[in-house]
């Protein structure tokens, strides 16, 4: 029997979510996609609400929000925290991406906020290097 991992991917790039669909193939992992945070949040009450949870998140930091900012991803992963909190769930391991280097503040960002204990992952990068991160958490 196959261990399936339920896995979030929010990405708003169409390239990297075709990337990311045909990487995943048959790898295992169950994948469902959100194009922003608003599908997003929407995906995890529904998980919620059916007492699942996902094997991990994959977040584009540079997500496009409301009001033009392109933040999101970060503006996503501290409502998925206070959520964790809230609600007293398992925290779910979160892996962010970017095309952003290290000279953005995004890492030190991370960090002080506790928001994911994962190595950040710079776009483009080979998607096997993120099949295999999350096959060893």
């Amino acid at each position: 029997m196959v261990n399936i991992r339920k896995l979030l991917i929010v990405e708003d790039e169409l390239i990297f979510r075709r990337t990311y669909e045909i990487a995943f193939n048959e790898t295992g992992f169950e994948i469902t996609f959100a194009e922003n945070e608003i599908r997003a949040n929407e995906i995890l009450a529904v998980e919620m609400l059916n007492s699942e949870h996902f094997h991990a998140i994959v977040i584009d930091v540079m997500l496009h929000k409301a009001g033009g900012k392109r933040n999101g991803g970060i503006i996503l992963a501290r409502e998925i925290r206070e959520l964790e909190r809230k609600k007293n769930l398992p925290r779910i391991p979160i892996i962010f991406t970017t095309v952003l280097g290290e000279d953005f503040g995004i890492r030190e960002i991370i960090e002080q906020e506790r928001l994911s204990d994962q190595e950040i992952l710079t776009k483009p990068f080979p998607p096997t290097l993120l099949i295999n991160m999350l096959r060893n958490l």
